[in-house]
């Protein structure tokens, strides 16, 4: 990273100095080099903290491609995501890859066709129109009654778009959170009291769906214990699933 570093400094000086930048402009660029690689140096400690641990989970996941162009870049994103602990960032791609995957399963099935040169152009383009719009529902419904998922598959997508889909992709905080509550006190701090400075005058539990100051905590905590479980069940549903659309 030094090195990089010091790489990265000789040749902004340099470009600089043929550029006739002055000394003073000259000297406020290298304070912001210095002090944006403090700054990504922070960043990469903060986002690597847990990567090591991470990593094992999806590490299979993210050596071996599915071999399907169309969703294998979400694929790498999602294991990226997750690995660096962007947990609401891996839910977020996730109902992306869900929704994706399961209309690329109904193209490829109802177009039951093989590339050729005359029909490249215009190949998918009837079954694109029929699938393209189509909301989650429709499209977990269509794969079933196809053949592609089976009727317990069904359900438990069906589950993961009412727990999971819904109430991230459209910020419901009623079904993010469900009546979720945590303990919470109320008081006032008293400066004389060398003892208990804090006076608590009232204790109860708030409900996390009716105080949003407590659901971005509450939302990020959420998301790193269910991110993993949600990926991976669909990671195994598309390679249980894809021979039946890829023949």
């Amino acid at each position: 990273t030094l090195h990089r570093t010091t790489s990265a400094k000789t040749r902004a000086t340099a470009t600089l100095r043929q550029r006739h930048i002055p000394p003073n402009v000259m000297h406020k660029f290298m304070e912001d080099l210095d002090e944006i690689n403090k700054e990504l140096n922070s960043i990469a400690e903060e986002v690597t903290k847990d990567a090591a641990e991470n990593y094992q989970k999806i590490r299979q996941i993210f050596k071996n491609e599915y071999q399907l162009p169309e969703v294998d870049p979400l694929r790498f994103e999602i294991c990226l995501c997750l690995t660096l602990g962007l947990y609401q960032a891996a839910i977020t791609l996730t109902n992306h890859l869900l929704e994706k995957y399961l209309k690329i399963a109904l193209i490829y099935v109802e177009t039951n066709q093989k590339i050729t040169v005359e029909n490249v152009e215009g190949l998918f383009k009837q079954s694109i129109d029929n699938y393209s719009n189509k909301d989650l529902s429709t499209t977990i419904n269509a794969c079933c009654t196809k053949g592609i998922i089976t009727k317990a598959q069904k359900k438990d997508l069906e589950q993961f778009k009412n727990r999971i889909r819904n109430p991230f992709s459209h910020a419901d905080m009623k079904k993010t959170f469900e009546g979720m509550t945590i303990p919470a006190q109320i008081g006032k701090i008293d400066y004389n009291s060398k003892e208990n400075i804090l006076k608590v005058e009232r204790e109860f539990n708030i409900t996390i769906n009716n105080f949003p100051p407590f659901q971005g905590i509450a939302q990020a905590i959420m998301a790193k214990e269910i991110s993993f479980s949600y990926f991976e069940y669909l990671d195994n549903l598309i390679r249980t699933t894809l021979n039946k659309i890829i023949k």
